[in-house]
């Protein structure tokens, strides 16, 4: 951050009229179009992660510990494949 003295000895890159151009390239209705925007956005995010949330299959269990979504592996696992938790995946790979 700069001082008041250091601010006043910096040169303005802008000339008066490139201020005035750039002030008004952003208006408050810009603004207020991009903010909708940004709200779309995040509805859209919401209905895809509801969308992945409706994909994944609760009551699945793996066929090696029986571990499942709700009560996972320690360390927590994921899926490697339906029915294989990664713990699980991984010990058959080292065998």
């Amino acid at each position: 951050m700069t001082d008041e003295t250091e601010q006043a000895t910096m040169p303005n890159p802008f000339t008066q009229s490139e201020i005035l151009a750039l002030a008004c390239l952003y208006t408050p209705e810009q603004h207020a179009l991009a903010r909708l925007k940004d709200q779309q956005c995040m509805e859209g995010l919401r209905e895809r992660i509801t969308e992945l949330e409706e994909q994944v299959e609760t009551d699945m269990a793996c066929r090696v510990c029986g571990c499942t979504y709700f009560n996972p592996c320690n360390p927590p696992c994921a899926w490697a494949e339906p029915h294989l938790c990664t713990t699980c995946a991984e010990l058959e790979k080292d065998l």
